[in-house]
């Protein structure tokens, strides 16, 4: 059973009682924006090792490197047919203190963003990962006119991928709106603040909405 959990925000005692409440065998991807790097550290206990996130914007891609439970900034995880890659663009990042709210490389490099489209059409995977969602979902999880004129280069990446290949799910985080709509053939899910989706099994967990996909 795989997982997914929508961004964190520095709160880790909610996201650690999530991943106690779940089976002692399933595998969780958590989607970004844990919340690296802003004065808490996050502790994730050994018996959780199968446990990991991705980075999003509001998060140190430094300390992330640095942590056991971190993805990484983009791959592909053969046993699960799934496709990953981190990064993600702050709209508010004139507001922030470089180094200590926001970090300049919070996107992919180009370089980083033309390897991992490599990778990505070399492995056509069934699932992938991501905390921004691409251009297409924008319509459907933003209701601000002048947030949809933005186009980041992470978001302008995964279209491209989007338009190499379609996967049949695509789970994204960064908007705080729950959404699953299917376009084309694709059904995309986007979450909110430490909700959770799961492929294969379905789950019920006092107090927590789960939506189960089936694959």
């Amino acid at each position: 059973m795989l997982t997914f959990i929508g961004d964190c925000h520095g709160c880790f005692k909610s996201y650690l009682y999530i991943l106690s409440c779940l089976p002692k065998d399933a595998i969780s991807f958590q989607l970004g924006d844990m919340g690296i790097g802003f004065g808490e550290e996050l502790i994730i206990p050994n018996e959780y090792a199968q446990h990991k996130f991705i980075r999003g914007n509001h998060d140190n891609p430094e300390l992330c490197e640095l942590h056991p439970n971190y993805l990484g900034d983009y791959g592909f995880l053969k046993d699960y047919n799934l496709f990953f890659l981190s990064g993600g663009y702050s709209i508010d990042k004139n507001y922030r203190t470089p180094y200590v709210s926001w970090w300049p490389d919070e996107e992919l490099s180009y370089s980083q963003g033309t390897k991992a489209l490599d990778l990505y059409r070399e492995t056509k995977p069934e699932i992938i990962i991501s905390h921004e969602c691409p251009s297409i979902l924008k319509p459907y999880v933003l209701t601000n006119a002048w947030k949809k004129e933005i186009i980041s280069s992470t978001e302008s990446l995964l279209q491209t991928m989007l338009e190499q290949h379609q996967p049949k799910y695509w789970i994204c985080a960064h908007h705080h709106k729950f959404t699953k709509i299917i376009i084309d053939n694709t059904t995309f899910v986007c979450l909110d603040m430490l909700r959770q989706t799961m492929l294969n099994k379905r789950l019920a967990i006092k107090g927590q909405h789960i939506y189960e996909i089936e694959i």
